[in-house]
This record gives structure tokens, sequence and C-alpha cells, in this order.
């Protein structure tokens, strides 16, 4: 998706993944969150219908794989992440913010449920060791804005694909980044196309 992420204009998305041991996770995206590539989103399948093919198939989305909402994991068995206070103006970091005592394993899952959650894996994440983790430095992610913060917390950097918009953008922030203590990220310098000698 080059983008953004569709569902994510005008609300909160929801989205799963499985880490590297099979534990399930729920990410909130909050205002700005970035959404894997692949991942399930339960409102981008409520939405399918207003997608084009190209879309539909960038979310993995198919009549196929939707799930019914009573099919999906409760709250209660899985960990939770969701994004921090700069969501509102980059792809900001996921915050975990719920761990189960008993946490739910993808092979727990019904076929349809398992195929669709199982799209997205974070093979060298252990959910229940990692606070903190921007998932814009692991896979290809659709995101609102065109800029993120790093999985450290320190550095304001492009999506990449979005270098072009990620200039005009970080001049516009560039104040609120620097008084949140961030490292910018300069954009590249424009190209000059070479003069015609004819």
């Amino acid at each position: 998706m080059d983008s953004d992420f569709p569902a994510a204009h005008s609300m909160d998305t929801s989205w799963y993944a499985v880490d590297g041991r099979g534990n399930v996770g729920l990410f909130v995206t909050g205002a700005g969150g970035a959404v894997p590539n692949g991942a399930y989103s339960p409102e981008a399948a409520d939405l399918m219908d207003e997608f084009d093919d190209e879309t539909r198939e960038e979310l993995g989305l198919s009549a196929a794989n939707v799930v019914p909402p009573d099919s999906l994991p409760a709250g209660e068995g899985l960990f939770v992440y969701e994004t921090g206070q700069l969501d509102e103006c980059l792809a900001d970091r996921y915050h975990r913010s719920s761990v189960p005592k008993k946490p739910v394993h993808i092979d727990e899952l019904p076929p349809q449920t398992r195929a669709a959650l199982g799209m997205m894996r974070f093979d060298t994440l252990d959910f229940a060791k990692v606070e903190v983790f921007q998932p814009v430095e692991l896979t290809d992610c659709g995101t609102w804005d065109p800029a993120y913060l790093t999985g450290d917390g320190k550095a304001v950097k492009p999506v990449p694909g979005r270098e072009k918009e990620y200039a005009e953008f970080v001049e516009g922030l560039r104040d609120v980044f620097v008084g949140e203590d961030l490292t910018v990220e300069e954009p590249a310098p424009k190209q000059r196309k070479p003069r015609d000698k004819g």
C-alpha cells in the first residue's frame, strides 16, 4: 500500500499479528499508527465492498478470509498494543497495554481465523518481552502520515516510499518534533535534472 490505510482515515483501526512463539496480538492504531500490509483488520474487512480489487489484494482481503466478528479472539487472551502520544502527527510506536495471563496461541484458533490472523507474523518478536516497537522498521506498512517515530523513540524518519511527502510534512511539524527532543532525519535533497547540452 503506497500511501495510507483506507480504514484509518476517520476512525481507529485494529489489526492482528502473531509473534515468533505463536502468540496473538491485537494492535490499535489510534489516530496514526502504522498498519502492516496484509495484516488482518476487522474494520477493513467490514469495508471490503468499498475497496477496489487492487486495494483488497494489498490488504489480503477476500470473501474466503473475512472472519466473522464472533470468531475473533477476545481481548482477555491477547497481547494488546496501542500507539503513543504522538500518533496525531506521525506513525507512532506501539506500546504494550495488556499482557494476558494465558496468551491465545494461533494454533488454538479455528482454521479460517488462524489463516486470517496469521497473515502478519513478527518471527523476531516475543510479545511477552517486547513492550514497545515500530512495525515500519520490520515490514511494509500503510500509514496516514509520511513520517514515523523510530523504535527507540529518539528520531523521526520518512516512511519508506513516502520520502517526497516527508520533506514538506516534516517542515510543518519540525518545532513539535524538536520540542519533544527528537532528532529529525533531514529530507533527501531534491535531485536536479541535468541540463540538455543540445
